[in-house]
């Protein structure tokens, strides 16, 4: 039985005595704890009390609590005298400035105590100094606000999955790359964001990180990773991985890029690159082709001359001398280095469509093709002739080798309808039914040295072309279809029908 305790001849009868009492009950208790009478005026204090509000050394019994803490704040003051009526009262955290410049985080709690007569003699305060759990607790506050807004103004996108590769964060910036908004994203599986044929590597990427640290290929390398945005479009991006455990909860952050654009950057530089060394080939061409090629003019001329000549000798001639000349302007055509005088003319476009179609008349009977013709009238314009069935012969060709023994090819000229820009067109067709072309292909037929005949092609024919369209103010497409019903290839040349521009113009068909 503890000393304390001292029991009289009567069990039921028990004195603790006072010293014991203050000791046990107000000094040694973990919180701060103060005793008033109605009047507010201290009764007993804890040594915690004195510590926490730097009273230490302080005899505070018969002291007002007003007199003591001037600064009390209008709010405590009214919770007292609650506490006087009876109520018991609470706060999990007030600030409390004092009067000599020191601020407190106080969390209290106010019980009145009654009278042994009856009715309520004073309050008990019982209080505890929270201020460097508050502080951390705005630090904590502070640093999730910065990283919060850090995140948000990324220009990166943000994405963090749990262990599930659920969706948990999804920032602005990965919004906009996803085109997703973060509702929809969040508490989704990070597989909507992956192409289908890498789903299953790309989990087992994770799960391994997340095991070892490391990943068996490189997360920075530009063009490896493909994602898919919302609308099933798929695009390149380069991407960093990390993880963190918490509380026994794994997370991983993705921060990626977006580098479609780099992508098609690197491609054009290296187009501007092939487009450099065509320049440099057409200057090749034009000095080892011209020497002969001037030699075999003049002794074409020569012959021409010669007295005595049969009507088909002279005929054939002619045909060999207008040949060798579209000759020389192709090799000064090749990459803008086109430096002949001529003036765009007058021209029929249906003309130079059938003198297209004769040159290429031994092919054709070769194929065995069957060429449809459909033009409405004869659709004159204002262009360089010789230019024109460069292109179209360009066109023909190329569907000659796409179709097979007996294939078909269809040559269609009209004029656009309705009027375009305020100006009139004539569109120019020429369809085939042969194999077709592919649609990576198609992305890149207008590319130099891009070619689909291996060796036998150049990959310059529709490159070169295109440059003339544009020349002459107009626009080349095509059209294609690899198998099935209406296999084959469409392209269409849409020409203005008055003077060519120098500059080209956005045309709708």
């Amino acid at each position: 039985m503890p000393r304390f305790l001292n029991f009289s001849k009567r069990q039921d009868e028990l004195t603790i005595p006072s010293k014991e009492w203050r000791r046990l009950l107000i000094d040694e208790t973990p919180v701060a704890f103060a005793a008033f009478d109605r009047n507010m005026r201290y009764l007993c204090a804890s040594r915690r009390w004195l510590t926490d509000y730097n009273l230490d050394g302080r005899d505070l019994r018969g002291m007002s609590h007003y007199d003591v803490f001037p600064e009390l704040p209008d709010a405590w003051k009214e919770a007292y005298c609650r506490g006087m009526a009876g109520e018991t009262l609470r706060s999990e955290g007030d600030r409390f400035e004092q009067s000599r410049g020191s601020v407190q985080w106080i969390r209290w709690q106010i019980k009145p105590w009654q009278m042994a007569r009856g009715g309520v003699g004073g309050i008990c305060i019982f209080s505890e100094d929270i201020t460097q759990h508050m502080l951390a607790t705005e630090l904590l506050r502070s640093a999730e606000t910065k990283s919060r807004r850090i995140v948000e103004s990324a220009m990166d996108a943000i994405i963090s999955v749990d262990e599930e590769q659920r969706v948990v964060l999804f920032n602005p910036a990965a919004e906009r790359v996803f085109q997703c908004t973060a509702s929809e994203a969040l508490g989704s599986s990070l597989n909507r964001f992956i192409p289908p044929k890498y789903r299953e590597a790309h989990s087992e990427h994770v799960r391994h990180f997340g095991t070892t640290g490391v990943t068996s290929r490189s997360m920075r390398a530009p063009g490896l990773l493909i994602a898919v945005r919302a609308n099933g479009e798929e695009f390149p991006i380069e991407a960093t991985i990390s993880h963190m455990q918490v509380s026994g909860e794994r997370t991983y952050t993705v921060i990626l890029r977006d580098i479609t654009d780099r992508k098609r950057a690197a491609e054009a530089m290296i187009l501007s690159e092939k487009q450099a060394s065509v320049g440099r080939l057409a200057a090749t061409i034009a000095h080892e082709i011209n020497n002969p090629l001037a030699a075999v003019t003049n002794a074409v001329f020569l012959a021409r001359t010669a007295d005595n000549l049969p009507a088909l000798a002279i005929e054939h001639l002619e045909v060999a001398d207008s040949e060798l000349k579209r000759v020389a302007q192709i090799t000064y055509q090749l990459l803008g280095f086109y430096r002949e005088g001529q003036s765009p003319t007058v021209t029929s476009v249906t003309d130079v469509l059938s003198s297209a179609v004769g040159l290429l008349e031994n092919k054709i009977k070769a194929k065995r093709a069957r060429i449809e013709k459909q033009w409405d009238r004869d659709v004159q314009i204002t262009a360089m002739a010789n230019e024109l069935r460069q292109v179209f012969c360009n066109l023909l060709a190329n569907s000659l080798d796409a179709i097979g023994d007996q294939g078909t090819i269809r040559l269609r000229v009209s004029e656009v309808s309705p009027v375009l820009h305020g100006r009139r067109y004539v569109r120019t067709t020429v369809a085939d039914n042969g194999t077709g072309i592919s649609a990576d292909a198609r992305q890149r037929i207008f590319q130099p040295f891009f070619t689909t005949k291996g060796a036998v092609g150049t990959g310059l024919g529709l490159w070169v072309s295109k440059q003339i369209i544009n020349k002459h103010g107009g626009t080349i497409r095509v059209r294609s279809k690899v198998s099935g019903h209406g296999r084959g290839t469409v392209f269409s040349v849409i020409l203005p029908i008055d003077a060519a521009t120098t500059s080209r113009e956005s045309l709708v068909a």
